[in-house]
């Protein structure tokens, strides 16, 4: 995964369904673990990802390439130093909530313009204080939003490519210790301030680990911080000629989330979120990818509250993935799913 620029849904059921279903779906998921998040029974929620989420200009036109549906959730970068895209992105926040999109921030403790400074990226320094100020700054303007907003702090730390983590470099002293003790400090000032619309998405990499991801330690903060699990993924596919990435075998999108989803299940009872998944154009058929998987997900791994999609081309420097783009044929694919009941869940 990068570090720039991540969709959810359902399926609504017959009205009697509903009625009778939803009690016994809270009993279950709320006898051992309350989850403060509040969202749509068995509608999967759609979210889009575009850098960086605070031109409503892209978030308008996306919305019309799809028809005119409304784009339930919409992805916000920030990080923590720098000189743009640090504080609480209250004016675009606002204007996505106009346009009926909840904003999910991706919130990464970093300097945007220097990569390597280790001010906001080694965890004691958060441990002990030294950024409470910000942190405090940033919880009360959430607060003052006054509607939902999710949060994904500190992403995939299991991951070698993340500096809070615990495998990027040997002289941070970042650990798996350190990283939930860091995750809790920062959700206890959120709770100190009151900002209980804030809810907090913990996600895993899953394919740019040292060794197999879902069998190292996750670094789960605990289920008393996380409101919402969540997961990176994309079908990679083939590399064209220009790429630097090598090809890769084409993989459904069932088939991709399906060992990631068990993984989490052992961890805990939260809801899940696929918080930035997408596909590469080559190497197979995108538009049926989209077509079968956000039905074949809905209907086989009903944990999977939330699916955000990365709709950003990332084919060349710095990162050379793929062109993870909606368009043509797959975005046309992809209009017809965010029309349908089911995959219109949203975030409340």
């Amino acid at each position: 995964m990068h570090t720039r620029p991540t969709l959810a849904i359902g399926a609504i059921v017959s009205a009697a369904l509903l009625l009778t279903s939803m009690p016994v779906l809270a009993a279950r998921a709320d006898t051992a673990e309350p989850v403060a998040a509040t969202y749509d029974a068995r509608k999967l929620t759609l979210g889009v990802a575009m850098w960086s989420g605070r031109e409503m200009g892209k978030l308008d036109s996306f919305r019309s390439s799809i028809g005119g549906t409304r784009v339930p959730l919409w992805t916000f970068w920030n990080v923590w130093g720098g000189d743009t895209h640090f504080e609480f992105p209250m004016a675009a926040a606002r204007a996505a909530r106009d346009r009926g999109a909840a904003p999910f921030i991706w919130w990464e403790p970093r300097t945007r313009l220097e990569p390597n400074d280790t001010t906001f990226t080694r965890n004691l320094n958060i441990i002990n204080g030294q950024h409470d100020a910000y942190i405090r700054q940033f919880a009360r303007d959430a607060k003052a939003f006054g509607s939902t907003v999710l949060i994904r702090f500190a992403m995939q730390a299991n991951s070698k490519d993340y500096p809070w983590g615990w495998d990027y470099s040997s002289t941070d002293g970042n650990t798996i210790r350190t990283f939930k003790r860091m995750w809790r400090h920062v959700h206890g000032i959120f709770q100190q301030e009151g900002a209980d619309n804030v809810k907090w998405v913990w996600t895993i990499a899953t394919q740019t680990c040292k060794g197999n991801c879902l069998r190292r330690p996750l670094g789960f903060p605990g289920k008393a911080y996380v409101d919402y699990m969540g997961f990176t993924w994309e079908n990679w596919g083939a590399a064209p000629d220009s790429e630097h990435q090598a090809s890769r075998p084409w993989v459904s999108m069932y088939r991709g989330f399906k060992p990631i989803v068990n993984r989490l299940k052992k961890v805990s009872r939260k809801p899940i979120v696929a918080a930035a998944i997408a596909s590469a154009p080559d190497g197979g058929n995108k538009a049926g990818w989209i077509r079968r998987g956000y039905r074949k997900v809905y209907n086989r791994l009903p944990r999977v509250r939330i699916i955000n999609y990365l709709n950003t081309d990332l084919s060349g420097p710095p990162h050379y993935h793929r062109d993870w783009s909606l368009h043509g044929d797959p975005l046309s694919a992809y209009a017809l799913i965010a029309s349908k009941p089911r995959f219109r869940g949203r975030i409340r």
